[in-house]
């Protein structure tokens, strides 16, 4: 059910996930040889209620947006090598995610495909401007169920990356 509501009323987004991390001789995150999944899903965007900031606050989580996403969705916020991240693109209508043995590109309204990639600054979409997109690390994920409806959904607290 939560699926359907967010496909008529949802932003159209990308999940953004280390799916198999490697790691260099110094124990560090290597983005270039970790393997990705990239998935277009559709969330429902909004700010953190004062009560929701306060509780993250003081564990440290600076949580600038919340997400509703679908129960379906696997998402991480202690994923091994890095946090999931969700892209957003403002003004998007459609984005198609596609895989070959190059990596993963993303097509925004059914321009130009840009190819997706993942460094220390956070997720790349090729040659397009850091500007036209807004990369956002998940921070802590919540299942939960709606309390009138008994949907049941999740609850993505996150924070803009640190290189955007």
């Amino acid at each position: 059910m939560t699926d359907g509501i967010l496909a008529q009323i949802g932003e159209p987004c990308l999940l953004v996930s280390v799916e198999t991390p490697a790691f260099d001789n110094y124990d560090s995150f290597d983005p270039s040889t970790s393997t990705l999944a990239v998935q277009a899903i559709r969330a429902l965007f909004s700010s953190p209620s004062e009560k929701e900031a306060r509780n993250l606050a003081g564990r440290g989580i600076d949580a600038t947006v919340r997400a509703t996403v679908p129960s379906t969705c696997t998402v991480q916020a202690d994923r091994p090598g890095q946090p999931d991240h969700v892209v957003r693109v403002p003004g998007a209508k459609t984005i198609a995610v596609a895989s070959d043995e190059d990596g993963w590109t993303v097509t925004i309204d059914g321009t130009a495909a840009y190819a997706v990639t993942v460094d220390e600054a956070g997720v790349l979409l090729g040659a397009l401007a850091r500007s036209a997109y807004n990369d956002l690390v998940v921070r802590e994920v919540r299942p939960d169920r709606h309390p009138f409806t008994g949907v049941r959904k999740q609850t993505l607290y996150l924070q803009e990356a640190v290189g955007a």
